[in-house]
């Protein structure tokens, strides 16, 4: 009895329905939908009417009683010109970022084909080459001799086989230490 065949042959065995109720319904549903229609008419006039009255309205006001226009002033942001020093700087640091960048993206593609002892080594040479650049940023400070002179004597001790240290030894003979 609980067969899903059965049940839908019974439904579909059931009487359709009365033709006059339909005709009821449907009537309704048309003249609902007229009543709207007309509902949406008379609001849409008195939208447009209210749309157009205020522009009418100002359209006779007499012209002397109206405002001049405003005047717009449009602000153009002031760029202010940077001076040597500081343009030398600016262009110093871009350098600076576009070679350690550069620097980077070739390390990066160096170290995807390096087995695991050659990226320790070039991590120990990246290390020298730090010290290095911190010796020379010290060199150009005042004052800075003396501990860029350690900084160069560190990576000759540290990292004796990597090409920071040739480096760091030149520079300390052009010092005199």
């Amino acid at each position: 009895m609980n067969d899903p065949l059965k049940t839908l042959l019974r439904q579909a065995d059931r009487p359709a329905p009365v033709a006059g109720l339909e005709e009821s319904l449907a009537q309704r549903v048309r003249r609902r939908a007229s009543r709207r229609r007309a509902a949406r008419r008379a609001v849409g006039t008195l939208l447009v009417l209210l749309a157009i009255a205020p522009i009418v309205w100002l359209g006779r006001r007499p012209r002397s009683a109206q405002a001049p226009p405003a005047q717009v002033v449009i602000a153009r942001p002031q760029i202010m010109p940077l001076s040597d020093d500081e343009s030398a700087r600016l262009a110093e640091m871009t350098a600076a970022d576009i070679d350690r960048l550069r620097r980077e993206q070739r390390a990066l593609k160096v170290t995807s084909a390096l087995n695991v002892d050659d990226r320790v080594k070039l991590s120990l040479y990246e290390t020298a080459a730090t010290l290095l650049a911190n010796g020379d940023l010290l060199m150009h400070q005042n004052g800075g001799a003396q501990q860029a002179t350690a900084a160069y004597k560190l990576v000759q001790t540290e990292f004796p086989d990597s090409p920071a240290a040739t480096v760091a030894a030149e520079r300390l003979r052009r010092i005199g230490s």
